[in-house]
């Protein structure tokens, strides 16, 4: 063992801190597994054990840690480790124990579908039990085996189904997609499939089955359909509207072109007679109209050629501006003068008027700005020579001088009067400028010499302060003691310019005052400096005396570590007296150099070996800087490891070079290992804010998935569905049961929205239904109740729940009739209750009926033809406007009106009839459905009557004839 070795500690994780031990388990390498199994299953504390449990990598030591360690967050640490290491080892063997270890159906789905080995995968889906847990795995496994394998254990549509529809991988995807041969089942894939392949395939072979469904149907779909465009353009023939026609014929030829390929020659005969009878029409409109804009131009041309000249003058003059606006003012009247005369019916017209007023206006104006740009001018070249004056006298360096040309040059520059024209703003600007200049300067010259006399006067206090502070030390030296009666005496002899008198007498006073007591401190100081040094004499002679023993002594080693301490307290030790310093100096010196030169050789010898561990320490160090920036964390940190048992073997250097070298170590080291904390601390705030951001996903899926908005909560979810492909990965332990939540909510709405038909449907019949119970509870009870007081406001509340039934969404027939009969049933209940209350209201049953019959009886009228004058005046204003225009062109004033004009007065009236009818009150019970199919019927046949070739009743021989 050499000179200064030293017994070695025990190892670190054997420490009775458990902090240590737990820094310890962090610090060993990975080799070291006999360790980290002994401290993980035998420390007693459990923090040390979790950090051991971390870095294990035998599958069956946490296999038992996990199962018998009697610390709960341990098992869970090893729990995790062990899904981790079958999850991410490539050893068949530590995968198959890590896997027999796994007890819970959701660690053996991860293993499943995440890891890395296939034949792992495959084992710990061959202990899966539930069809659920299988059907993800089939869906999100990364193995395409693992994937089939767990298809092949699937044996129902609906798992089929979901596995086509929610795996991104297609080969599974597919495979269960040939499974399927269900309609609704190849449409749920076709709509819900994440992968377009799968999506396309199911769509295709939906074509397909469609396809050979649907030709007959679309066969005489197509033939209707043409039938009708032919039926649209022929009714164009008699349209009033011209713009209305061209817009229906383009519509109508863009439609018969998807449909003439099938089209036969019947009826592509009777198309093209229809469009040549439409076009011939718009041909003559065209002419007229084009015959009646020739006019109206060539009045608007002779107009404007008579004012163009005028107002093109006006306009110049209005724009003249400047010097140059006088010459331009003369010609511009000579112009005038001289313009071609107003046409005989234009000259005393509004416009002529109007120019002349507008020609006079625009020359008096220009008048004015010349008047106003001559006094302008004027004033700029006064201004201009003012603040010439008032430039030179603030570029003076005399401040004096400066202030009285300034002074001179304002009251020129007032006098001249710059006025508010924008045009002397600039002027105005420069002038103020300069003002502000001299009084800068004249403040910036009064703030100097403030400034100097308070930074006088601060100083002259804070020397007091310093000399009353040096007056109450102890301890105060001889050195601080003079410097400061140098300072004092300075400040007395030349205290500068202060701000005021009474702070002179003050500072110089209080000077005074000060200086008495530390000039006896310091005479104090001088004596007791003298009987210091004597002291001091007494002890040197004794470190001379021990220094002079070393001689005799034989273990050089203890003489080394004497000769320093005695050397060390001799500079604890004062000055000497001078007359005997310099002999007790000599004599300490000479023992000192005579024990130094007994131990040079065994000195010599251990600087060499401090030489060598010298040299490895730096080569250490220089590996440890290489490695400090690596991002190679795992590999990196286990060289770094060897490299610090490497450091503790080494031996001991030179004292003066042992601090540096270590810390030089030490910062590269941590170097690197704060940048690998740091990372991982980046990781851990990324994962968080992803999850995060998934949680904000999943919470908003959530909150969608019960909606009934079905187009805007789809669009929403499928944005929601994309950008959480663009979230980042979260910790392992949380991805699956996140992804499961968001997919969950996904999944609830998307099958609400598959049957939304029969929600909306169960949705409008549920409101239908509260109608009715709502009525219900107006009607009085049979005993009892029968005298009970109404509510104030039954009347608007039954009208206001007669409205909602009226504007409710339609639902289909069979169900409507139910719950139709239901509120008619209450609602007569509350109308009959008390008829008097709804007399005179929308509800008057009585007053509907007898207008439902009025309404019946007058379209029933129209049916037989009877067209009185009466229901002409009843006409609308459009219907008797164009019945007076086809008299005039018939020429037929005071005559008859003809029958087709009668007609069209009779159709207006059956559509204000409609109108009327649907403004009604109810009319409950069988009258009202009577009336009703009644007055249905009498419109129908009406509209009937005037069907294309049909003639009115009065007129059965007759046919109508078209235009």
């Amino acid at each position: 063992m050499g000179f200064f070795d030293r017994f070695k500690p025990q190892p670190r994780w054997k420490h009775p801190d458990s902090i240590v031990r737990a820094a310890a388990v962090e610090a060993l390498a990975d080799d070291q597994q006999e360790v980290l199994e002994g401290v993980a299953t035998t420390d007693a504390d459990a923090e040390v054990r979790r950090a051991a449990v971390l870095r294990l990598a035998s599958a069956t030591v946490l296999a038992r840690i996990a199962r018998d360690d009697v610390d709960e967050r341990v098992r869970a640490d090893a729990a995790e480790v062990l899904l981790e290491l079958a999850q991410d080892t490539t050893d068949p063997g530590e995968a198959e124990h890590a896997i027999a270890a796994l007890v819970g159906q959701r660690e053996l789905a991860i293993v499943a579908r995440t890891a890395e080995l296939e034949q792992a995968a495959l084992t710990a889906l061959s202990r899966l039990d539930d069809p659920k847990v299988v059907a993800v795995v089939a869906r999100q496994a990364g193995h395409a085996a693992v994937r089939l394998a767990a298809l092949d254990r699937l044996a129902t549509v609906d798992e089929w189904l979901s596995v086509a529809t929610k795996s991104d991988h297609k080969d599974v995807a597919l495979a269960a997609l040939d499974r399927l041969d269900d309609p609704p089942a190849l449409q749920a894939v076709a709509v819900r499939a994440r992968s377009k392949v799968v999506g396309r395939r199911a769509r295709a072979r939906l074509r397909a089955l469609e396809e050979r469904q649907r030709a007959p149907e679309r066969a005489a779909a197509a033939a209707r359909r043409r039938a009708l465009v032919c039926e649209s353009v022929e009714a164009l023939v008699t349209a009033a509207d011209m713009n209305q026609m061209t817009e229906r014929l383009v519509l109508a030829e863009a439609e018969w072109l998807d449909l003439a390929e099938e089209a036969s020659g019947d009826e592509q005969a009777r198309f093209d007679s229809a469009v040549a009878r439409v076009r011939e029409r718009l041909a003559m409109d065209d002419a007229t109209r084009a015959e009646q804009e020739r006019l109206g131009l060539a009045l608007a041309a002779e107009m404007s050629q008579a004012a163009a000249s005028r107002v093109d003058l006006c306009e110049r003059i209005e724009a003249l501006e400047g010097p140059a606006a006088a010459a331009g003012l003369d010609e511009a009247r000579t112009i005038w003068v001289a313009l071609m005369p107003w046409p005989e019916a234009a000259r005393d017209s509004a416009q002529a008027r109007q120019l002349e007023e507008r020609f006079e206006r625009a020359c008096a104006e220009c008048e004015r700005r010349l008047a106003r740009l001559r006094e302008r001018e004027a004033r700029e070249v006064s201004l201009r020579s003012w603040l010439k004056q008032a430039q030179e006298a603030a570029d003076l360096p005399d401040l004096a001088a400066a202030r009285q040309a300034w002074q001179a040059a304002r009251v020129g520059w007032q006098k001249a009067g710059p006025g508010a024209d924008p045009a002397d703003a600039p002027l105005v600007d420069e002038f103020r400028r300069l003002e502000a200049r001299i009084g800068a300067r004249e403040a910036e010259a009064r703030e100097a010499r403030a400034r100097d006399a308070r930074h006088n006067l601060a100083r002259l206090e804070d020397l007091v302060t310093h000399v009353e502070r040096l007056a109450a030390v102890e301890t105060l030296s001889m050195k601080e003691a003079e410097r400061a009666v140098r300072d004092v005496k300075a400040a007395l002899d030349h205290p500068g310019h202060l701000p005021g008198r009474e702070d002179h007498d003050r500072v110089v006073g209080r000077l005074r005052e000060v200086s008495g007591p530390l000039f006896a401190r310091v005479q104090e100081l001088r004596e007791s400096e003298e009987w210091r040094r004597w002291a001091n004499a007494g002890l040197q002679e004794e470190l001379c005396v021990q220094a002079e023993k070393l001689a005799t002594m034989e273990d050089l080693a203890e003489v080394a570590r004497e000769l320093r301490d005695l050397q060390h307290r001799w500079k604890k030790v004062g000055a000497a007296p001078r007359d005997r310093a310099e002999l007790l100096w000599a004599r300490f010196k000479a023992a000192c150099d005579a024990a130094w030169a007994r131990c040079e050789p065994m000195m010599a010898e251990a600087r060499a070996a401090e030489e060598a561990n010298l040299a490895r320490k730096e080569q250490v160090c220089l590996q440890a800087e290489a490695l400090a920036d690596s991002t190679d964390w795992i590999r990196t940190s286990e060289q770094l490891k060897e490299l610090q048992t490497e450091w503790q073997q080494i031996g001991p250097v030179p004292r003066d070079q042992g601090q540096v070298l270590w810390q030089r170590f030490r910062a590269a080291c941590d170097r690197f290992f704060t940048r690998r904390k740091q990372d991982l601390s980046e990781r851990k705030h990324e994962w968080a804010a992803n999850l995060a951001r998934k949680e904000a996903i999943c919470a908003k899926a959530e909150e969608l998935a019960q909606s009934s908005d079905w187009t805007t909560a789809a669009s929403e979810l499928k944005r929601l569905q994309a950008d959480w492909k663009t979230i980042g990965p979260v910790r392992r332990n949380k991805s699956e049961a996140i992804w499961q939540r968001f997919r969950a909510a996904c999944d609830t709405f998307f099958e609400r929205y598959k049957h939304r038909d029969q929600i909306e449907l169960a949705d409008h019949l549920r409101a239908r239904e509260a109608m009715c119970a709502e009525l219900e509870a107006l009607v009085p009870g049979a005993e009892g109740e029968a005298d009970a007081p109404w509510p104030e406001n039954i009347v608007d509340t039954v009208v206001g729940v007669w409205q909602q039934w009226q504007q409710a969404p339609r639902l289909p027939r069979p169900v409507l009739e139910t719950v139709e009969g239901r509120f008619e049933q209450a609602l007569a209940a509350v109308l009959a209750s008390s008829p008097d209350r709804f007399r005179g209201t929308r509800l008057d049953v009585a007053a509907s009926r007898r207008r439902m019959e009025q309404l019946c009886v007058q379209v029933e009228s129209y049916v037989a033809g009877r067209v009185t004058t009466s229901d002409l005046a009843a006409a609308p204003a459009t219907t008797l406007a164009a019945m007076l225009k086809d008299a005039l062109a018939a020429n037929t004033i005071g005559g008859r009106v003809d029958e087709e004009a009668k007609w069209r007065a009779a159709v207006a009236a059956v559509r204000e009839a409609q109108s009327a009818w649907r403004r009604l009150g109810p009319v409950p019970g069988a009258d009202g459905r009577a009336l009703a199919q009644r007055f249905e019927r009498a419109c129908r046949r009406f509209f009937d009557l005037r069907a294309p070739g049909t003639a009115p009743a009065s007129q059965g021989r007759e046919k109508p004839t078209h235009a």
